[in-house]
């Protein structure tokens, strides 16, 4: 097992307000350290819309599935919006976390561009 956190690249969306968080490799926190800076490296994102685009995640395990809905549990209580891209392995996951729904979801990037944009 790796301590190595997912690499998380940052650009602008195709909408004014929108920034896309492309997350790679394994989406697994072996340390609660590891998990705290995913999860500071997306919310410092001040944009109104995060479309995260997973997948390139590779695994997931539930301390990945944790990280995901408190990062949604962070923006709905900022009243920002976060739509994600998962890849086969994150859906099947969050599927059997049985949280998948919570997610706003979309199989491209593009189509989450033109659905979700700032209120």
């Amino acid at each position: 097992m790796t301590d190595e956190a997912p690499k998380v690249e940052a650009r602008h969306g195709r909408n004014p307000g929108q920034r896309i968080l492309n997350v790679s490799g394994r989406l697994v926190f072996p340390t609660r350290v590891l998990a705290l800076e995913f999860l500071e490296h997306a919310r410092v994102e001040t944009a109104p819309v995060v479309i995260l685009d997973l997948r390139g995640v590779t695994f997931c395990d539930s301390s990945g599935v944790g990280a995901l809905t408190q990062l949604l549990d962070t923006f709905k209580r900022e009243n920002r919006r976060l739509a994600i891209v998962p890849s086969d392995r994150v859906k099947f996951v969050l599927g059997i976390a049985q949280v998948i729904d919570f997610f706003t979801k979309f199989p491209t990037v593009e189509e989450a561009e033109d659905a979700v944009v700032p209120r």
